[in-house]
């Protein structure tokens, strides 16, 4: 479905990514760990096309998108969840969700992605009309991973979207992904909760960053057994 190949990020003259290649299968949740700073959502956002490579190829569904807009990436069926949710702050939430469903120009496809929604997320539905800035932090990411699912995505670029949630709230968002798994929407995830992550399955997928490069890459479970502490690649 995906392939990363070789791909180089710059910013000015040093590398942000440097020769990743990566694949997602359909249907599949991969994994991207690594630390702070190691290039994780640099490459989401290349992939999304918010900062394209300076070399290299992506391919989705056996087409490139290198170098391609975020509105045409998305309009091939990739959606992007960012790391600090950039929800529209000012907006209902019920337009917040409309954003993502700028594709569907069908009103009953529109109302049909709403309740699939919903069926995530009921606290949004009770919330339709509270301004997004007004939620709070937990659903937010919430609104943010909604609005992205709204849009019917068959790939989804997930960054660190348990990042400062409470453990019920981190739960509740593990939960909602092994759903989407197990309905067969791929994901590429960046996540540096390595519990929670081990709670998606075991038979993941795992690409392990540092310093804008793939070190490791294998099953999640033998990845972690092959380190004494994770906490001390995880973390800072």
């Amino acid at each position: 479905m995906l392939t990363v190949d070789t791909v180089q990020v710059c910013y000015g003259k040093s590398p942000a990514v440097q020769d990743v290649s990566l694949r997602v299968a359909p249907g599949e949740t991969v994994l991207l760990l690594g630390r702070n700073g190691a290039g994780k959502s640099t490459l989401l956002k290349s992939i999304m096309g918010v900062e394209p490579p300076c070399s290299g190829r992506i391919i989705f569904q056996d087409r490139p998108i290198t170098g391609s807009s975020p509105c045409k990436i998305a309009r091939q069926g990739i959606c992007y969840i960012p790391e600090d949710r950039q929800v529209f702050s000012n907006l209902l939430v019920l337009e917040n969700l409309e954003m993502g469903m700028l594709a569907h120009k069908n009103r009953l496809d529109r109302r049909e992605s709403l309740e699939r929604v919903f069926s995530y997320f009921p606290r949004l539905k009770e919330r339709l009309g509270q301004q997004a800035g007004s939620l709070s932090g937990g659903e937010q990411q919430m609104l943010a991973i909604a609005r992205g699912l709204v849009s019917k995505p068959q790939l989804m670029l997930v960054d660190e979207p348990t990042e400062g949630l409470m453990p019920i709230l981190v739960d509740e968002v593990a939960g909602i992904l092994r759903r989407l798994r197990e309905e067969g929407v791929a994901i590429l995830l960046v996540e540096q909760n390595y519990p929670m992550a081990m709670s998606l399955g075991e038979d993941l997928s795992v690409y392990f960053m540092e310093k804008g490069r793939i070190l490791k890459h294998g099953n999640i479970k033998e990845f972690l057994a092959g380190f004494d502490d994770p906490d001390h690649w995880m973390k800072m």
